[in-house]
């Protein structure tokens, strides 16, 4: 019932608010990605949170950049940061044990960095001198490929097994995405294009479990769903490869407008949103 309040909210923000593409992708993870993760975790006592930190990430969105936006998205930063301290006390109760569990645990953690560059971006900061849209880009890419990507892998692996496959494609996720940020930081092309194909092939990887799964189920609805996430995450990966090589190598294949409406829409509709909702029928 919240995740269909949270999808009403986000629709009338994004109408009332005038919210761009890529204004609109980071509000939808708050609203649907987070609460449709933490359902299938599951982490229950974080949901309630989860929404009232929604609704202020919303909040920040109706006064320009500055002081007051930046204070508004600070309750679903700090939301963030309260999951990030659960994943890892998980972490740490598992010890050196290492598995699908722990793929989850990195999904919860990583969020974190999401959860501050959405206040970072709303109090109008240029960290490391990057203009927008790259820091909301950033707070959008750990919601969605440090959070939701992880945490579909962990639930795979808990619906087949700890496959190695599954256990590769999120591993590759998990460890390419701060490689990712790091080049992005210290101006490192190289390791940015390493971190986008490193990301982009475990993805790929990923895609296939999930199809797997898909023909596994005996309902319709998840097999559909599961079948669009698979689709969608397999062309939006070979669109953000493309982008890195352009950006990397030059010239510049597909601009970052480009992106957001084609490989934003597939990874946040496409392969997040219909990977969590189909999980809540086959996880274990």
């Amino acid at each position: 019932m919240k995740i269909l309040a949270g999808g009403a909210i986000w629709l009338a923000a994004v109408i009332a608010l005038r919210l761009n593409l890529i204004e609109a992708l980071t509000l939808w993870a708050p609203f649907v990605i987070v609460p449709l993760g933490l359902r299938a975790i599951p982490l229950k006592s974080m949901e309630l949170p989860a929404f009232i930190g929604a609704l202020f990430a919303a909040a920040s969105f109706i006064p320009a950049p500055g002081n007051l936006a930046g204070a508004l998205a600070a309750p679903w930063a700090l939301v963030t940061f309260a999951m990030a301290f659960i994943g890892a006390a998980r972490l740490f109760r598992r010890g050196r044990q290492v598995g699908v569990e722990t793929l989850i645990d990195a999904a919860l953690m990583l969020i974190a960095v999401g959860g501050a560059g959405l206040v970072m971006s709303r109090a109008g900061m240029k960290p490391g001198g990057f203009d927008e849209p790259i820091v909301l880009l950033t707070a959008v890419h750990f919601h969605y490929t440090a959070f939701a990507a992880p945490v579909l892998a962990g639930l795979a692996g808990r619906y087949a097994g700890p496959r190695r496959s599954i256990l590769l494609a999120g591993g590759l996720v998990v460890i390419a995405t701060p490689m990712l940020a790091a080049g992005f930081t210290l101006h490192l092309p190289a390791l940015k294009l390493a971190a986008i194909t490193a990301i982009a092939a475990g993805l790929l990887i990923l895609s296939m479990e999930l199809v797997w799964i898909a023909t596994s189920l005996p309902r319709a609805k998840p097999r559909i769903l599961l079948g669009i996430a698979a689709f969608s995450i397999f062309w939006g990966m070979i669109l953000a490869v493309l982008y890195g090589i352009g950006e990397n190598l030059g010239p510049p294949l597909i601009t970052i407008p480009a992106m957001a409406l084609s490989h934003g829409v597939l990874n946040g509709f496409g392969f997040a949103t219909c990977g969590l909702l189909s999980a809540q029928d086959w996880r274990p």
